[in-house]
């Protein structure tokens, strides 16, 4: 994914509570440009690389050896991203195959708010959320990028019934309780999430 150079205008900014996560009053409500941009930045930089690993697993192994990078080896992406960023990172769906990637109250809002965007064609791989929280006493900066279903992503979470079998099986192994299934491409998927805490 191709860095940006602009920044867009602020979105309106929301709260929510969830677990001991309280709304700040009083308190920084908006981050700045440079904040914004450095959450872009990061989000590109996770993006690329696991596109890259996905992609290079996919030409080499074929689609098999993607659905195991995708188990196995994008939580260690993940990780190694967020330790040398410094922030958290992740990936979140309301139809999520990993359990892992289930989103908690808040990014289940901006992920209503991309789909209804999505819904009315008007949300773009450039836009984006942001949310400003308390977290045990620290300002939390959760900011969240969508992902939309790509041509190779349909090897996996296609219309099940063109799946190959083979792969069927092993993400039936894999994911029981799987609902990443019957996208084509274009579709809304989920969201990058990039949390800071100051």
């Amino acid at each position: 994914m191709k860095n940006l150079l602009s920044v867009l205008a602020f979105s309106t900014i929301l709260f929510f509570g969830c677990g001991n996560k309280e709304e700040i009053q009083n308190e920084k409500t908006q981050i700045s440009a440079s904040e914004i941009q450095e959450f872009q930045n990061v989000s590109a930089r996770f993006s690329e690389r696991l596109r890259t690993t996905l992609m290079t697993q996919m030409q080499s192994g074929g689609v098999i050896s993607a659905i195991n990078v995708c188990s196995d080896s994008a939580q260690i992406i993940t990780n190694s991203v967020a330790e040398n960023e410094g922030m958290i990172i992740k990936r979140v769906s309301e139809k999520f195959r990993n359990p892992k990637n289930e989103p908690n109250e808040i990014e289940k809002e901006i992920l209503n708010k991309f789909e209804e965007l999505h819904e009315a064609g008007n949300l773009k791989d450039t836009d984006y959320e942001y949310r400003v929280v308390k977290n045990n006493g620290k300002d939390e900066i959760i900011f969240m990028k969508p992902i939309f279903v790509q041509g190779p992503c349909v090897n996996c979470h296609g219309d099940e019934n063109q799946i190959d079998e083979k792969v069927k099986e092993l993400i039936s192994e894999k994911y029981p309780n799987d609902l990443a299934k019957n996208h084509t491409p274009g579709d809304f998927r989920g969201a990058i999430v990039v949390t800071k805490v100051n």
